[in-house]
């Protein structure tokens, strides 16, 4: 923290790490610093893309997210979801990302909104409009009920 102080950043010496990312964020949440906020999200968002296959890295990375952050502070929590869903075919076959959804509910929980959303959009955009649907020629005759 003292560092962003000093340089207005978090990224001292080329080394960026999720996880510290990530707490840095929950501090800055915590006593409302902006600018960091903003910096920590945007260094978080370049390390996690970077690193999201390695497990020994985005699993404690994301049980900090869900952990120190709170409920309503979606800025982590939106990024780590949208990489996790990008990569899920590969991720979820790993023993200790089935664990991570299994201890972090609400990382799960966004898991599958995430996915519903996604599933809907394809779903809107393959289905005919109400004018297509209705195919009725216009002058037909429609039968009495």
């Amino acid at each position: 923290m003292m560092f962003y102080f000093y340089h207005g950043n978090i990224d001292g010496y080329g080394f960026i790490y999720p996880p510290l990312c990530a707490k840095v964020f929950a501090l800055a949440e915590k006593y409302d610093i902006r600018g960091m906020r903003v910096v920590a999200l945007d260094v978080f968002e370049r390390a996690f893309v970077r690193l999201w296959r390695s497990c020994p890295v985005s699993v404690p990375t994301i049980r900090i997210v869900y952990a120190s952050v709170p409920e309503e502070v979606r800025g982590l929590k939106d990024v780590a979801t949208k990489i996790f869903v990008k990569n899920s075919h590969t991720l979820v076959k790993k023993l200790e990302v089935q664990a991570l959804l299994k201890e972090v509910p609400d990382f799960a929980f966004d898991v599958l909104l995430s996915i519903h959303d996604q599933v809907d959009d394809r779903h809107e955009s393959e289905m005919p409009s109400p004018v297509e649907e209705a195919s009725v020629p216009v002058g037909a005759v429609l039968p009495e009920d």
